[in-house]
């Protein structure tokens, strides 16, 4: 599901902004595609979720993994790696997370994500629409903000992620999908 969710974000950009930039793409512009995907496809999979009852956002009590090392690894080995311009799906995570910390436009979901640790599906959507109404020459900078922001913000991003620890052992789906704890 997420696979597909993911792919309809970026046939959905394709669709309501086609002058996106598509014909040209800088490997700014691929990463900023995919962190739209990734804003639809989380919010596509929490919208979900909510329909069935099954929140598959909870990160695991007692896991046979230690999460807190791993959140600490993902966090870290990203901002490393957002330096590589063709790590294009860690820049595309880089960029959501960077965009709500610092684009004044996106206040509100800053405060939902502080006071919450984690967007509703209905903010992941607002994001998602905001981002694939960005003008094409905004992108590149926009996308090298963002990042610089991801970086700068690694301990306010680990505590959302490491807040959403579930009650019940081996909660949620962290084997099937472990990306979806890491979005926003």
């Amino acid at each position: 599901m997420g696979f597909i969710a993911h792919e309809a974000g970026h046939a959905r950009q394709r669709t309501l902004n086609p002058n996106q930039g598509l014909d040209h793409l800088t490997l700014n512009k691929r990463a900023f595609y995919e962190a739209e995907a990734f804003a639809f496809e989380a919010g596509i999979i929490r919208l979900i979720g909510e329909y069935s009852g099954i929140n598959a956002t909870i990160l695991p009590l007692g896991y046979k993994y230690d999460l807190e090392p791993w959140v600490e690894n993902w966090i870290n080995s990203t901002s490393i790696k957002t330096d590589d311009p063709y790590q294009l799906h860690l820049r595309g995570l880089a960029v959501i997370w960077g965009a709500i910390i610092m684009d004044p436009e996106l206040l509100d979901l800053k405060s939902e994500l502080i006071q919450n640790h984690i967007l509703s599906p209905e903010s992941m959507m607002k994001l998602y629409d905001y981002l694939i109404y960005k003008k094409s020459n905004e992108i590149d900078n926009y996308v090298d903000s963002a990042i610089y922001h991801f970086k700068l913000n690694k301990g306010q991003i680990r505590k959302s992620i490491l807040s959403r620890g579930g009650a019940i052992p081996e909660e949620g789906f962290f084997e099937q999908l472990y990306s979806l704890f890491l979005f926003p």
